[in-house]
C-alpha cells in the first residue's frame, strides 16, 4: 500500500502535495497568509467559495447536533459553521490590507460570533464581496427553464408526484420573496425517475435583497428547513437540501456550484425564469477540489477499514 500523508482529515500522497492549493484550500490559506505567499486573487476566489458553502449549509439549517433535535425550540449555528466564518476573519483583513475595501465585514468581527449574529456577519461579507470587480469572465447566457407543470408526467403517476405539486405551490407562498430563481433538476425533472429510489434534487439563487438583510436571510432559512417536509414525502431518506447559489454569484460564478448546462434539464418552479445570464470565471482550481473529495471520501474508507460504510453508501 502506497504511504499517505495525513493532513487534517484526508489522506495526500507525495505527489499531490503539488496541488495542495488546490485540493485543501484551507489548509494552504492557513499555512501560507501570514507569510505574505497569498496572492489576493486566490484570497477572493477562496472567500466566494466559503462563503458559498457556509451559504448552503446555513439556508438549509445548518444547526448544531442539539439544534436539529430540539429545532424550532433551538436555533443555533453549528460549531463547524462558527469556526468557519470566524477563519475567514484572516481573509478579510488581507484583502482589506491589499487593494479591497472589506471594511463593513471587519467592523462586524469586532463582535463576539455566535449564532444570534451569525447571519449579520454572513451578509455583510456578501456585500463586500460583491464590491469586487470581478476579473476574466466569459458571458455565458443561461438556458430559459420551462415552468414546471404536474400535467407533463402520466396520469398513474400523479399520486406520487403529489408532494411536488405541493412544493411548487409552497415556494411560491413561501419563498419567491426571497429568490430569484427557484428550479428542479435531476431525474423528477427529466421525468426518468425510479419511484422510491429518485430524491428531489432542487436548485435555490438567493436574492441580493435576501442576502443584504440579516432577518430575511433568517425567514428564508426557516421556510426552507419547513420545505424539507415536501422532500422527504418522496424519499424518507433524503439527506440533503437544496443547492444554493447567492445573486451575488452569478457576476462571478463557478461552475461547479451547479453546472450551467444543467438548466437544460431543469425546470422553474416559477412562472417566469427571471435569471438570463452568467458571467462565469476560471474554475479549473474548484474542480480539483471537488474530484479530490470523491478520492479522499474512497481512500479515507480504504486506509481507515471502513468497508461497512462504503457498502452503506454504495
Amino acid at each position: 500500500m502506497e504511504k499517505y500523508q495525513k493532513v487534517n482529515d484526508s489522506y495526500i500522497w507525495k505527489d499531490e502535495e503539488l496541488l495542495i492549493r488546490h485540493i485543501l484550500p484551507e489548509h494552504y490559506m492557513g499555512k501560507n497568509l501570514d507569510k505574505n505567499k497569498i496572492d489576493a486573487d486566490y484570497a477572493v476566489n477562496f472567500l466566494q467559495n466559503e462563503l458559498n458553502s457556509i451559504l448552503n449549509s446555513f439556508v438549509n439549517g445548518g444547526f448544531s447536533y442539539r439544534g436539529f433535535v430540539f429545532y424550532p425550540f433551538i436555533k443555533d449555528v453549528s460549531k463547524e459553521n462558527l469556526r468557519r466564518i470566524k477563519f475567514l476573519k484572516k481573509i478579510v483583513v488581507f484583502l482589506d490590507q491589499n487593494g479591497y475595501d472589506f471594511s463593513n465585514s471587519a467592523s462586524k468581527y469586532r463582535e463576539n460570533i455566535n449564532s444570534s449574529n451569525f447571519s449579520s456577519i454572513l451578509s455583510a461579507l456578501y456585500r463586500d464581496f460583491s464590491l469586487v470587480k470581478a476579473k476574466n469572465t466569459e458571458f455565458i447566457r443561461k438556458p430559459i427553464c420551462k415552468e414546471w407543470s404536474i400535467d407533463d408526467y402520466r396520469k398513474a403517476d400523479l399520486r406520487y408526484l403529489r408532494p411536488l405539486k405541493k412544493l411548487k405551490d409552497y415556494a411560491n407562498n413561501n419563498l419567491k420573496q426571497h429568490l430569484s430563481g427557484f428550479y428542479l433538476h435531476g431525474s423528477l425533472a427529466t421525468r426518468d425517475y425510479i419511484k422510491g429510489w429518485s430524491d428531489i434534487d432542487t436548485l435555490a439563487i438567493v436574492s441580493k435583497e435576501t442576502i443584504e438583510n440579516p432577518k430575511h436571510l433568517l425567514k428564508l432559512r426557516k421556510r426552507m428547513y419547513h420545505m424539507r417536509y415536501f422532500f422527504y414525502k418522496i424519499d424518507p431518506l433524503q439527506h440533503h437540501g437544496s443547492i444554493v447559489v447567492s445573486e451575488y454569484d452569478l457576476s462571478n460564478y463557478c461552475q461547479p456550484y451547479f453546472p450551467i448546462p444543467v438548466f437544460n434539464y431543469a425546470k422553474s418552479f416559477f412562472k417566469e425564469d427571471s435569471i438570463r445570464k452568467v458571467s462565469a470565471r476560471d474554475y479549473k482550481s474548484e474542480a480539483l477540489n471537488k474530484l479530490f473529495w470523491f478520492v479522499n471520501y474512497f481512500r479515507k474508507l480504504n486506509i481507515e477499514r471502513r468497508f461497512k460504510q462504503a457498502r452503506f453508501y454504495s
